[in-house]
């Protein structure tokens, strides 16, 4: 499920108002990473 960064950023900070988390911290280390893209092109040719 790819989840558009600004819907992310909005949750995460409703959930700290709400005290769902305690911390930044403790929200990252809930969330789950599906995938990572790395560029395969050069940093040089980038």
């Amino acid at each position: 499920m790819l989840i558009p960064a600004i819907d992310l950023g909005t949750t995460s900070m409703a959930g700290l108002a709400a005290n769902v988390w305690s911390s930044p911290s403790d929200f990252l280390a809930h969330r789950r990473v599906e995938r990572v893209f790395e560029p395969k092109m050069s940093e040089s040719t980038r």
